[in-house]
């Protein structure tokens, strides 16, 4: 498998095990991996630097052994995930902030093209939406879609909202997810997040 289908399964795996660990609330903004964007209020951020830096990543690990994988690897210094956010409680949803530094002569259509390879062969993938709008100065990609995620507890939906940019010789991907209510509860302030999303 090619870097960038491993960087799309990556991401996917990644966003699947978060959105289903376990109300909507305001939004708070988070910096981290040179993007700057919305988190719903009562979700817990992790950013790559304070989880390299953190005494308390142990004791995550060992609270959450369900997220262990994603975990570690925000821990290594090259990973390329610069923002993991999931929700608590009743709610199922996640945010992932992918940075995959000076990668070269890539367009925002080949990121999702490459992307979409990974995704299709996911079991229950269906595309909703496919977009270019205008973020954070450039023509970006965004994609809607769902995909069957098997926990514990049985197959679940997991719909997903995912927006690529290139700009600076970076790639940016940002996905939010959860399950059918948490997506639907959510959805507007997650458009509103990728809308106004910054990159320094």
């Amino acid at each position: 498998m090619g870097s960038g289908l491993v960087r799309g399964a990556l991401a996917v795996a990644t966003v699947a095990v978060l959105a289903a660990c376990g109300s909507p609330s305001e939004a708070r903004r988070v910096d981290a991996g040179g993007v700057s964007l919305l988190v719903p209020s009562d979700w817990r951020a992790i950013d790559a630097k304070a989880a390299l830096a953190s005494s308390s990543m142990q004791e995550l690990l060992e609270e959450n052994p369900e997220w262990r994988g994603q975990l570690e690897a925000l821990m290594t210094p090259s990973s390329p995930i610069a923002l993991l956010a999931f929700s608590h409680g009743e709610e199922r949803g996640s945010l992932s902030v992918y940075v995959y530094r000076d990668v070269p002569a890539e367009t925002t259509e080949s990121f999702v093209q490459r992307t979409l390879a990974a995704l299709r062969r996911l079991p229950g993938f269906h595309l909703f939406q496919r977009r270019r709008p205008r973020i954070a100065g450039v023509r970006a990609g965004e994609l809607r879609y769902v995909v069957a995620y098997r926990a514990r507890s049985g197959s679940v939906p997991l719909h997903t909202l995912q927006t690529f940019v290139v700009r600076g010789g970076n790639e940016y991907s940002v996905t939010y997810s959860g399950d059918p209510k948490t997506f639907a509860a959510r959805r507007a302030l997650f458009r509103r997040s990728i809308a106004t999303m910054r990159i320094s």
